[in-house]
């Protein structure tokens, strides 16, 4: 009958909305976590390293490195999820459960943090170049955030093989071969390479 129909669609419906809900919450929860301890490392970071007086570009590179690796150890199992969930939508089973995630996160902290780490302190040294070769003017906050968008973006196109390796180094089940941090990431560029895929993942 339509009515039976139609209630069928709308727990199916709501079944989808659950699930997504869930699946966001799942993954919203740990990168929340993940910035604020982020931030709270570069804090701490910059007020031990104040004493020995470094550079003001030396300090925020030191600070950032600290404070992104700090961030990947709570951020890492939410990414082998999020990355296989993304796979698995395409058709491709990756099945990886909250316990596995969790223990290849930290197994393939290394490598993830030798991709990401470029990204950071490109930014940060990016930002400083600008700012040297043309110093900001009174264009306020949306000048401020022009430069660090355009920053940020060249950046990312940068890093864009790193980020590719990443993806690959998240996907792999085999243990072992990913989690030898910067050597298994040159191992997975130089894969990559090969393929052509350096830019298309």
């Amino acid at each position: 009958p339509r009515a039976v129909r139609v209630r069928g669609r709308a727990r199916a419906l709501g079944v989808l909305f659950l699930g997504s809900r869930r699946w966001r919450t799942a993954h919203s929860v740990p990168r929340a976590a993940a910035a604020a301890t982020y931030y709270a490392a570069r804090e701490v970071s910059r007020r031990v390293l104040a004493p020995l007086a470094p550079p003001p570009l030396a300090l925020a590179l030191l600070s950032a490195s600290a404070a992104s690796a700090a961030a990947l150890v709570v951020r890492a199992p939410a990414d082998v999820l999020a990355t296989r969930a993304q796979v698995r939508r395409r058709g491709e089973e990756v099945a990886t459960t909250t316990a596995e995630a969790a223990a290849v996160g930290f197994r393939r902290w290394p490598t993830l943090f030798a991709a990401e780490l470029p990204y950071s302190l490109l930014r940060i040294l990016g930002l400083a170049a600008l700012d040297a070769a043309a110093p900001a003017g009174g264009g306020g906050v949306l000048d401020a955030t022009a430069r660090t968008v355009a920053v940020a973006v060249i950046a990312a196109l940068l890093t864009t093989p790193l980020d590719v390796a990443r993806t690959r180094v998240l996907l792999r089940t085999a243990p072992g071969a990913a989690d030898a941090g910067p050597p298994a990431l040159a191992a997975t560029l130089a894969e990559v390479a090969a393929e052509g895929s350096l830019f298309s993942g």
